[in-house]
């Protein structure tokens, strides 16, 4: 199980390399709403529920709080 907060790391700096991913941590980037969704997907079993728009609404909320702007 990845964490929701390292899946949009990577998608936000296109990277899985993690002494960049510890950088990045440190500034904002974005992600695309096809990104976001694609992570809800991934993560759809680990937040307990069947419902896509509601796994959407958790990763845009985790991404708002990492300064990370979803367009």
């Amino acid at each position: 199980m990845v964490a929701t907060t390292r899946l949009l790391l990577e998608a936000a700096h296109g990277t899985t390399d993690p002494a960049i991913l510890t950088e990045a941590a440190k500034g904002p980037g974005s992600v695309t709403a096809d990104q976001v969704r694609g992570i809800a997907q991934a993560k759809l079993g680990d937040y307990k529920t069947d419902d896509l728009d509601r796994a959407v609404n958790v990763v845009t909320s985790a991404a708002k709080q990492m300064n990370i702007q979803v367009r």
